[in-house]
């Protein structure tokens, strides 16, 4: 009818500036919701996470330009192949004449798409599962039916006998409730946000240590702590009631530092300095490697030192029941009101509760949060993907499709005939999305814990919920090609 080439790409590139425009629109209106529910959203955790992703129109005006100058390049090689098609060709054969070279390249997209899916979602399956076997992995110390709480006596101005008094008094008292195995009090607890380092320095020929000392984090606990709250003794003794303020100095090592500071010899008996404080200790027992600062540590030196030689104001009670440990923070508190009616217990949970929502588990929950979030995101995108190649595909070949079924092809034939489509782009997109997942992973390996980044439980899930979205998004065109009426079906070419 005349139209110029110019024309006709103008008329396609306006239409998709429109759709770009129409869908920016709407990612905005969805940002604002998503950014004030990210901004008031808090993790439960002990740490002061916030989020603070509150909409700017600089980031926005970025995103629009970005995306429409994405879609009209997008849109441009299709408007100039229309464009150049031949008149004669087109009336001669229909509205279902198709370019095999756009058929393959709209095939490549979603490929890409179903490709960067399977990476997603293996992510998002090995940070879940990490976080499951971290919550159940083994950190060398007790951690089931374990209540703690924190208490300062410098807040009471408590000289040293008042400490002394108080702190055996609370032990005490506290081990005679019923349901209680024991209590024990602690300078610190693993994973918690106050732990104290020291330059150790050994003078032995046979350990090569500079000068300076070796830097090593410690704990100052009561006799009974081993027993309440682990680690386990391997060697040697506790401490005893006789290790007090007039009594040589002693401690007790993991075997970490065992292996540090004496590798060929037995450490009971030996002693080492602190260079702070100018003080020596002897080693009266060993104990085994357990997780203090982080999941994923690689075993650390570490000692303890008895409360009754050190001075500590600020101090956890750990007290190890025989059931619900919450059932023990009112009989606690009444003791602690008994003692120093002016003195306040804080920060009082479980140890499960400490090592959910503390730093122990911070790292692993935010990504596992973000992680399955992007994965929703990637899942839909896959299957709307999918869905649009399938269904273009089924409208191109709506007369063929008539003649098939005006044949007596069934339902079940023409189904398959869709659905199939669909399952070969999701056999091409997740084969090559789990080869460079698979090289991916490798990278996560430092923040996984008890997880494999090769997990074929993660990559199995994947693949299953690909297959599963890809099918359901085939299904749907599939369905309705199957129910077409080859008589209009005829006619509308």
């Amino acid at each position: 009818l005349g139209a110029d080439r110019w024309r006709l790409v103008r008329r396609s590139l306006v239409e998709v500036a429109l759709l770009s425009l129409a869908g920016s629109l709407g990612a905005f209106v969805l940002a604002r919701w998503v950014t004030g529910r990210l901004s008031g959203m808090r993790v439960a955790t002990d740490a002061p996470v916030v989020f603070d992703v509150t909409a700017d129109w600089r980031v926005f005006a970025f995103t629009l330009v970005a995306a429409v100058a994405t879609t009209l390049l997008a849109g441009l090689l299709p408007a100039l192949r229309t464009a150049a098609v031949a008149p004669h060709s087109v009336l001669a054969g229909g509205r279902t004449v198709t370019d095999r070279r756009q058929h393959r390249l709209r095939g490549a997209l979603v490929v890409a798409q179903i490709a960067v899916s399977v990476l997603v979602l293996v992510a998002a399956g090995l940070f879940a599962r990490s976080m499951r076997a971290a919550q159940s992995m083994e950190l060398g110390f007790r951690t089931g039916n374990m209540l703690t709480a924190a208490f300062d006596l410098g807040m009471v101005r408590a000289d040293s006998a008042r400490r002394t008094t108080f702190q055996r008094e609370l032990v005490e008292r506290v081990q005679r409730l019923p349901g209680v195995r024991g209590a024990a009090l602690a300078d610190v607890i693993p994973f918690g946000y106050n732990n104290s380092s020291w330059r150790v320095f050994v003078d032995d020929p046979a350990t090569e240590i500079p000068e300076s000392g070796l830097s090593m984090f410690a704990n100052t606990v009561t006799p009974n702590y081993f027993r309440v709250a682990g680690p386990a003794l391997v060697r040697g003794r506790t401490f005893v009631e006789a290790d007090n303020s007039a009594a040589p100095r002693v401690a007790v090592i993991n075997e970490a530092m065992a292996r540090r500071l004496w590798p060929t010899a037995d450490p009971i008996g030996r002693s080492f300095r602190i260079l702070e404080t100018k003080t020596d200790y002897r080693v009266v027992g060993v104990a085994q490697d357990a997780k203090y600062m982080f999941l994923g540590e690689a075993p650390r030196p570490f000692f303890w030192r008895p409360l009754s030689q050190e001075n500590r104001d600020g101090l956890f009670i750990e007290i190890s029941t025989v059931g619900d440990p919450t059932a023990l923070e009112q009989p606690l508190r009444t003791i602690v009101h008994d003692l120093e009616p002016d003195l306040p217990l804080f920060d009082m949970r479980t140890m499960a509760e400490h090592l959910r929502n503390g730093r122990a588990m911070l790292g692993v929950r935010v990504g596992a949060m973000f992680g399955g979030a992007f994965a929703l995101l990637a899942l839909a995108l896959a299957s709307v993907g999918v869905y649009g190649v399938v269904s273009y595909a089924v409208s191109n070949r709506t007369r063929e499709i008539g003649i098939r079924i005006a044949l007596g092809a069934r339902m079940a034939t023409v189904m398959r005939l869709v659905v199939g489509q669909g399952l070969v782009l999701a056999a091409i997109g997740v084969s090559m999305g789990a080869v460079v997942a698979l090289g991916v992973t490798r990278v996560m390996a430092t923040l996984l814990y008890g997880v494999r980044p090769r997990d074929p439980i993660a990559f199995g899930g994947a693949v299953l919920v690909l297959a599963i979205i890809t099918f359901l998004a085939s299904w749907l065109p599939a369905r309705r090609a199957a129910r077409l009426d080859p008589i209009r079906a005829l006619r509308s070419e």
